[in-house]
């Protein structure tokens, strides 16, 4: 058998909001790539853990007896990794950032490149991921740190007050389409 943590992850989400489209959201995912981890779970496990059918959803008893060892093993999961990052912190820190695919790639290297020209020998992990799952991982306490763009129209959801930003660059964004059959950009 093999399950994903975050199927467990989705699994809880959803017991608690009886809903595919609210626990996706509270899970940073789209509704069908929700549904589909859903599917997967309920695959590796052989059971029908949702009672589709009915709204708001209902869990089958199977689904409520799973329900049980799904938060315990989220929780203990949790704890284990608390624990090992506190162990592996007396070694010495690691600073924990997550950030968005796109600046794990493009920005970091750079950033932590002049960051260490300067003296500042920092030990990193970095976590690629989606600026959603980025922001959940910061409040649960994952990392120490996020890497994303900001938009003051698409805010991240933080309370600047508990989680301070700075600025950290621009960025330039360039429409780009393809060449009409002449080679010409069909759009000016």
């Amino acid at each position: 058998m093999n399950l994903e943590t975050k199927w467990l992850e989705d699994f809880v989400a959803l017991a608690a909001t009886r809903s595919f489209s609210q626990a996706a959201q509270r899970r940073f995912v789209t509704q069908p790539a929700f549904s589909r981890r859903i599917r997967s779970l309920e695959e590796a496990l052989g059971l029908q853990l949702i009672n589709r059918s009915r709204t708001p959803i209902e869990l089958t008893e199977a689904g409520q007896l799973f329900l049980v060892s799904a938060r315990n093993m989220v929780e203990q999961l949790g704890e284990v990794v608390r624990h090992l990052h506190h162990v592996d912190g007396q070694q010495g820190e690691v600073l924990q950032i997550s950030a968005a695919h796109s600046l794990a790639l493009g920005f970091f290297p750079a950033w932590i490149a002049g960051l260490r020209h300067e003296g500042l020998n920092l030990a990193t992990r970095l976590i690629a991921t989606n600026v959603g799952e980025a922001v959940h991982v910061l409040r649960e306490g994952g990392c120490d740190l996020i890497l994303a763009y900001y938009d003051p129209d698409a805010a991240l959801q933080l309370d600047p007050e508990l989680f301070p930003s700075l600025h950290l660059g621009r960025t330039e964004m360039l429409p780009v389409c393809a060449g009409g059959p002449d080679g010409t950009p069909p759009y000016d």
